[in-house]
């Protein structure tokens, strides 16, 4: 509530790492309901945590669509094909511009700020000095967050933990990148790199 952190703002301690005093959060005065009315609240924060539990598992299912309808419509269609590694397929040209701290990413720009995070636009910038320089398109892999994202305009490469791969020649950009969502890769921790 409002109230609440006006009283945590200012019972805090500590520079480096604020921390609210215990011994003045315990004397802060809290509203308690009539029982019923705790039961109706607990009711509707259970009911809020149940949604947003079938949200999770929503967006999980919708994740696996595309490369489940990718399997059933070519099973066994790519097999006639020879493999080739990620490293025929892509040229890594992840140093073709500098990266932008997330602190100076704009709300609004000439050019979009594209990072790995969920968003396919970050931020922006104004400056030309701030693009990515190599070929477009070119697919964006997000080596913390494992997202994949096909970009085909002048952009910012934002922050840190980002890869850009380039196709190589023979390679249709829009089909590499449909290849790559398809990856489950795991979540590993630091040996991810």
């Amino acid at each position: 509530s409002p109230a609440f952190v006006g009283f945590a703002s200012q019972a805090v301690a500590g520079a480096k790492m604020p921390r609210l005093m215990m011994n003045q959060l315990w004397d802060f005065p809290v509203p308690v309901p009539p029982p019923a009315d705790q039961r109706r609240i607990v009711e509707i924060l259970d009911l809020a945590d149940e949604l947003r539990r079938r949200r999770r598992e929503a967006v999980e299912i919708a994740r696996r669509i595309p490369t489940a309808a990718f399997h059933t419509a070519f099973d066994g269609v790519l097999d006639l094909f020879k493999p080739s590694t990620v490293e025929q397929v892509f040229d890594d040209t992840s140093r073709m511009g500098p990266r932008l701290p997330r602190t100076t990413y704009l709300s609004s720009g000439r050019f979009p700020v594209i990072d790995q995070g969920a968003d396919m636009v970050a931020g922006f910038t104004y400056r030309t000095e701030d693009l990515y320089t190599g070929p477009l398109p070119v697919v964006l892999f997000g080596d913390h967050t494992r997202v994949f994202k096909l970009i085909r305009h002048p952009f910012a490469i934002g922050a840190d933990g980002v890869r850009l791969l380039a196709p190589r020649s023979g390679w249709l950009a829009e089909f590499a990148f449909q290849q790559c969502r398809m990856l489950d890769i795991p979540s590993a921790g630091y040996s991810r790199h």
